[in-house]
């Protein structure tokens, strides 16, 4: 496949840009730390150029959660617990992706809303659906491992281990995710779902607050090495 063909595809094209939003924020640091800070504020400018085309080609992960192909596969899985976990991050990603957009279309003065507040529960959503993926993955390890053998050399042994293999790389991938989520957080207070609290979605508005981590305050270096490690996993 040549470099072309392989940018046509919007996942194999959307790894690249996560490269280049990513590896400037973690060579930033070094950057400025010899000096070179005009260099350092470009490769900043690079990676939100870059973050801002990947939002905006996500519109099409929004589209691809709702094919109802997809939606009725996930009625299919066999064990309970892992069908239950895999609605509830659906659940989580379907509020991430329109929150992302309408804090994206806020923040470029399209529309007149509160950015910041949309931004903070379209992370709050992408921090719960990374979370229950977790689990899920972790208990799907769980149930695999007893029958992961490294001196099978059978045809199903060899591909019961790639398998986990696969599992292995998404969770460093998904943890990476998750502790970068984390640091995309309101820096003043929790995410809010209401900018007036009150009535029936109370209970829910405060739920929010309650789940809601902290900020993780990280440096910009730091946060671009969890991005290229999470962007390296896609990679393998």
């Amino acid at each position: 496949m040549s470099f072309s063909d392989y940018l046509a595809v919007t996942r194999n094209r959307d790894k690249v840009m996560s490269v280049i939003e990513f590896l400037p924020l973690l060579l930033q640091g070094p950057t400025t730390a010899i000096g070179m800070t005009d260099l350092a504020e470009g490769l900043l400018n690079a990676s939100a150029l870059a973050g801002g085309y990947r939002v905006v080609t996500r519109c099409s992960g929004l589209v691809d959660m709702l094919d109802p192909a997809k939606i009725a596969a996930m009625g299919t899985v066999q064990n309970p617990i892992i069908r239950k976990l895999g609605g509830i991050e659906y659940c989580f990603s379907l509020g991430f992706f329109p929150m992302e957009h309408l804090a994206l279309l806020g923040n470029r003065g399209i529309i007149k809303i509160d950015s910041a507040r949309f931004g903070g529960i379209g992370v709050f959503c992408w921090f719960c659906s990374l979370t229950v993926h977790i689990w899920r993955v972790l208990y799907e390890m769980l149930l695999e491992y007893p029958y992961v053998s490294s001196k099978a050399r059978d045809a199903a042994s060899i591909k019961r281990n790639a398998a986990f293999r696969r599992k292995i790389i998404d969770l460093v991938k998904t943890l990476s995710w998750w502790i970068f989520s984390m640091t995309c957080l309101p820096a003043n207070g929790k995410p809010q779902l209401l900018a007036n609290p009150s009535g029936l979605l109370l209970p829910l508005h405060k739920t929010v607050e309650l789940l809601a981590p902290n900020k993780l305050v990280l440096s910009t270096s730091l946060r671009g090495l969890l991005g290229m490690i999470a962007t390296a996993c896609d990679f393998m």
